[in-house]
């Protein structure tokens, strides 16, 4: 695959979803990838937007068929991304951003070796502790649980290769977006883009 394959790990209620969509609408070749579920749509949700809403037999489908790039299972939904959804943003020259869990990105990376991963991190506990008592399912749920639950997924921020601090969204907004500058930016990927140019600027 030509283009760059981002990966975007974060704890619950580290702001990850306000973050890409900030980032992918002030970057028109940056497109997050559509996740393929079995769980019922909800009502504010659109098929084909949100996600792709699908039985059991059809996601098992895509198993046996060796489509699925990644997947797993959520709350005992079964939940993952194809191929096809990588190759067809791929195909119309766009960079990819996909948001997955650590075991998630080990699964990528296996396919997609080049895949560029980020952490993104909340500023403090404190903090977390606050974001996560502010959500609207919080009530009526474990909220120390909830946190036990983020600090045991961040322990995964050491095998990524970018760490990004959410204290001010824009500010982490801002330094995703140097992220993808550079690696497009990187000596091997102008090579590749620009090869013709280079060629003729190395001609005597």
């Amino acid at each position: 695959m030509n283009q760059i394959l981002f990966v975007l790990t974060a704890a619950s209620a580290t702001g990850k979803t306000s973050c890409i969509k900030k980032l992918c609408d002030m970057d028109e070749h940056l497109v997050q990838t559509i996740s393929h579920s079995t769980r019922p749509k909800r009502p504010d949700e659109v098929d084909g937007v949100d996600k792709y809403f699908v039985s059991e037999e059809a996601f098992n489908r895509l198993l046996e068929q060796q489509q699925m790039v990644e997947y797993t299972t959520i709350f005992g939904h079964q939940c993952g991304h194809t191929k096809t959804s990588l190759e067809q943003i791929a195909n119309n020259g766009n960079d990819i951003i996909m948001v997955l869990n650590y075991a998630g990105l080990c699964m990528i990376k296996k396919q997609y070796p080049n895949t560029v991963s980020i952490f993104l991190l909340p500023p403090s506990v404190d903090a977390l502790k606050e974001r996560i008592h502010d959500r609207p399912e919080a009530v009526g749920v474990d909220i120390k649980a909830r946190i036990d639950n983020a600090r045991s997924e961040m322990l995964d921020y050491k095998h990524y290769d970018y760490i990004v601090f959410n204290d001010k969204i824009d500010k982490a907004v801002a330094d995703l977006k140097a992220i993808v500058a550079a690696e497009r930016l990187r000596n091997s990927r102008q090579c590749a883009r620009h090869e013709k140019t280079i060629s003729l600027l190395m001609q005597e």
